[in-house]
């Protein structure tokens, strides 16, 4: 049978995206961070910024809708990924948070409406070689990555990464340091 009017090669790219959740959710809960390019929000919003196509059904949707151009869903996807694994994730700048760095809620919430308990550490993270900057937030217990939208737009920079986290935070210009924790992903 087919279900909620999709094919079957629509069906294996929605549940292909739902796997890669799942898989995403169990790290974050589990406190695991894997030195590799995020497949939920990040993948997302580089696949938004990349091809500029309408994400809000979710990256599968929009790569089976896109597909249909010209080839298989999983083949555009598996084509999409070898060009997302040739990102560089590189930590550009990182703040230790003090005493004073209290969380607003003035930008981010806990997904109930309250202010996220503030992290340990916050590293600004650029997918290079986009125009793609991230909040990565260090707790004891685990990393969340945080991806920032510009008037709209996945396309940011360091100092739109600092403003939000000054506005989220507190964090003063000499709370940062640049780093020098620059990796190469490989998968």
């Amino acid at each position: 049978r087919r279900g909620h009017g999709l094919g079957q090669a629509e069906r294996a790219a929605d549940d292909l995206e739902h796997l890669l959740w799942g898989y995403e959710t169990a790290l974050h809960v589990n406190g695991v961070d894997e030195d590799t390019p995020r497949f939920g929000r990040t993948f997302l919003a580089w696949v938004r910024l990349r091809r500029d196509w309408v994400m809000s059904m979710g990256w599968a949707h929009a790569v089976s809708r896109e597909a249909k151009k010209r080839q298989t869903p999983l083949e555009l996807f598996f084509e999409l990924v070898d060009e997302y694994r040739q990102l560089s994730v590189r930590v550009v700048a990182k703040a230790r948070l003090r005493k004073h760095n209290k969380a607003t809620g003035a930008v981010g919430t806990d997904g109930l409406g309250r202010a996220r308990p503030p992290p340990r550490e916050i590293e600004i993270v650029q997918y290079a070689p986009e125009p793609l900057f991230l909040l990565r937030y260090r707790y004891a217990s685990g990393v969340d990555e945080n991806v920032m939208y510009d008037d709209g737009s996945y396309a940011t920079s360091v100092a739109f990464a600092k403003r939000h986290a000054l506005l989220e935070f507190g964090i003063e210009a000499s709370q940062w340091r640049a780093s020098a924790r620059n990796r190469r992903t490989t998968r």
